[in-house]
């Protein structure tokens, strides 16, 4: 007994001696920690437990000139995964998750399975599941089990951050741009005016808190970046999708490899459409904005400034004549010919030259007066603002290229081949800004963008309209020149387009020979171009078409680029009531028959100032007569038969439907443009009539 009470002593003792050395050791590692490093670690957990972060502020957003959202940041979201979170329900949980994250991203099951094996794999604690997943998406997922609960059940990290988009996709889209952040490529207006978009970055102070999250200290009131201001521009949204589609099918139809549009509204330089398409990878696409950036021989589209300036200078009247022998003048041994040249002699008046678009005798008539001193005509070009950048916003406009006569490249033929719009580069937007200046009686307004830069309701930039020059030439050049423009539709290369137009236009066609480095001009090929303003008699846009290397089998402009300032000018037309003649009449010829709701109708008419005989309907059709009086045709649905539903839009549609009974499916938007079953057929109650609207 005595020996195994001893035994237990001794066990005692050496316990007890154990657990103080343990005790020492701590506190002295307590000490140590405390006393001698101590300062150092505090340090350091401050330095984790604190971080700086920049943050931005939400871009502004872009508008149409009617308010329309044309380019918007949304928040999109990065999924991640801590897999430690769910390690105690492994294995069935990972089957559940795979099934909701297929059920609300894009993705398989067994994909999506797949990467969450992969991160327990990998111990990655950090996983990406999916990037750029939606708001839409996210409260999806969050809906489904497992995702519903918390994250410190399912182990879901979300990451949110802001992301460009626009609402139009493609339409203007070089125009409206791009803001490449930390690069010298910002493109349109986003880039011109990212410093008004972009808004305010912070460098903003955060503590972390559980779960790995940081949250801001509230040091002082400045710990939310300031969002960007809202850009409010010139652009017609509705005018660039009539701009748009008119280039790309016709370029399509005429096999070209690139082609721009660009209306502007006269006075106020306002550009209202602008569209660039280049073929890439078998499409049509806006990848570069030709119209600002591409520089071009602009050919015959140049005589307007060659004619001006022979009326500005009191060179010549339009009167003034030369005989040109089977379309051809030589100067110095080399051949100017015209492109419709003709066997024998012809007689060409300064006016019938330009209206013809005379290659020699426009020539001739410039090499006549300015050959001894070019220096004058150069020095005309220049009063026309041709020498000169139009100083847009918008980034990559080339300074025009007008050869002097000091130049290494100037001959002796230099001058007549300029007269005619060759040995010259300007862009698209310089030669209509010089059309521009002619339909504004001389008055050279500069290309504009934008309107606006707003917070909510305060105004932090207002553009205002700037002018170029003043007076481009005298009041009776202009007129003279305004006139010639005129010919060339009424009698000229662009007859055949506008005869029995509603509305007037003036412009001037051009068909460009293309230089290439392996082939010089011999190549044929062609930039075809119309430039011109509308309506003639009181211009209120201005519009140029150009289409690069068309193959088809046509290539002259009257062909080509008229027929595509005409779709533009005809849509246009349409839609501005303001340039109307007559508005009644317009009425009467394109909008004589309207069938709907009889109240709406009436309403219509009112505002028309036609009279209409009220009726004891609610449904019918109406009649504008040319004499200013509306007649009302009442119509009931008969019970049993389809009704009519062809020309209404949708709401009225579902409306008439209902009355009869009867469901819908529809198909497209707009206007009903078909149905199925056919109006006045035997139906039963709650059938269903398909409807194709466009």
């Amino acid at each position: 007994m005595k020996d195994h009470n001893k035994l237990i002593s001794t066990r005692s003792a050496i316990v007890y001696v154990g657990v103080i050395l343990c005790m020492v050791v701590i506190l002295g590692q307590v000490l140590l920690l405390f006393i001698i490093k101590g300062s150092e670690l505090r340090e350091l957990g401050d330095k984790n437990a604190y971080r700086k972060r920049e943050v931005s502020g939400i871009r502004g957003n872009i508008f149409s000139i009617h308010g329309e959202l044309i380019a918007t940041s949304i928040p999109v979201f990065t999924l991640r995964w801590d897999y430690q979170v769910m390690e105690k329900r492994f294995p069935g949980v990972l089957d559940t998750m795979a099934a909701g994250l297929a059920d609300a991203l894009k993705g398989s099951k067994a994909h999506y399975l797949a990467k969450l094996r992969q991160a327990i794999t990998q111990n990655n604690r950090y996983y990406k599941l999916n990037e750029k997943t939606s708001y839409e998406q996210l409260k999806r997922l969050k809906s489904l089990p497992v995702f519903n609960e918390s994250r410190y059940n399912n182990g879901l990290i979300i990451e949110e951050k802001t992301q460009r988009t626009y609402p139009y996709k493609d339409l203007a889209y070089r125009t409206i741009g791009l803001d490449r952040e930390g690069n010298d490529g910002d493109v349109g207006i986003e880039g011109a005016y990212s410093k008004y978009l972009s808004g305010e970055k912070i460098n903003r102070m955060e503590r972390r808190i559980s779960g790995g999250n940081y949250t801001p200290v509230e040091m002082n009131d400045n710990v939310e970046p300031k969002n960007g201001y809202d850009i409010y521009t010139t652009l017609n949204m509705q005018y660039q999708d009539v701009a748009q589609n008119a280039l790309k099918n016709h370029l399509i139809a005429q096999k070209a490899m690139a082609g721009c549009a660009v209306l502007m509204e006269v006075n106020t330089g306002n550009i209202l459409a602008m569209s660039n398409l280049s073929l890439s990878d078998g499409r049509l696409r806006e990848t570069y904005n030709l119209a600002i950036g591409n520089q071009m021989e602009p050919g015959s589209t140049f005589k307007l400034a060659t004619v001006l300036a022979l009326l500005q200078d009191h060179k010549a009247t339009l009167q003034d004549t030369t005989i040109i022998h089977n379309g051809v003048k030589y100067y110095y041994g080399q051949k100017m010919i015209d492109s419709h040249a003709e066997q024998g002699e012809q007689i060409f008046s300064l006016e019938s030259a330009f209206e013809k678009s005379s290659n020699a005798a426009i020539s001739w008539f410039a090499f006549k007066h300015y050959a001894q001193k070019p220096e004058q005509f150069l020095s005309r070009l220049k009063a026309f603002n041709l020498n000169l950048t139009q100083e847009i916003e918008i980034p990559g406009e080339p300074t025009p290229f007008i050869k002097e006569t000091s130049h290494a490249q100037w001959s002796k033929v230099s001058l007549p081949w300029m007269s005619i719009g060759y040995e010259l580069m300007l862009t698209p937007l310089q030669i209509l800004g010089f059309y521009n200046a002619v339909a504004n009686n001389g008055e050279y307004v500069k290309p504009r963008f934008v309107l606006s830069a707003r917070e909510g309701n305060k105004v932090h930039y207002q553009a205002e309209k700037e002018i170029l020059n003043k007076e481009i030439a005298s009041p009776d050049a202009i007129r003279q020149a305004k006139y010639l423009l005129e010919e060339v539709v009424r009698e000229g290369t662009a007859e055949q387009a506008f005869r029995n137009s509603p509305y007037t236009v003036a412009g001037k066609t051009g068909t460009a020979q293309i230089h290439t480095t392996e082939q010089g001009y011999k190549g044929r090929q062609y930039n075809a171009s119309f430039v011109g303003y509308f309506p003639a008699d009181a211009p209120k846009y201005s519009c140029i078409v150009v289409v690069n290397r068309p193959s088809a089998g046509r290539y002259y402009a009257s062909s080509v680029a008229v027929p595509v300032f005409k779709e533009i000018a005809d849509k246009v037309y349409a839609s501005d009531i303001s340039i109307h003649k007559n508005p009644k009449d317009t009425i009467y010829r394109y909008h004589a028959y309207h069938y709907g709701y009889l109240d709406d109708l009436q309403t219509l008419s009112a505002n028309l100032t036609y009279k209409i005989i009220a009726v004891d309907s609610e449904w019918g059709s109406l009649v504008f007569e040319a004499t200013g009086e509306a007649k009302v045709t009442s119509s009931f649905p008969q019970k049993g038969k389809v009704p009519n539903l062809k020309g209404l839009g949708l709401r009225d549609a579902i409306y008439l439907a209902e009355k009869s009974e009867m469901k819908i499916r529809a198909e497209g938007s707009g206007k009903v443009i078909g149905q199925n079953p056919d109006p006045g057929e035997d139906t039963r109650k709650g059938a269903t009539i398909s409807i194709t609207l466009n």
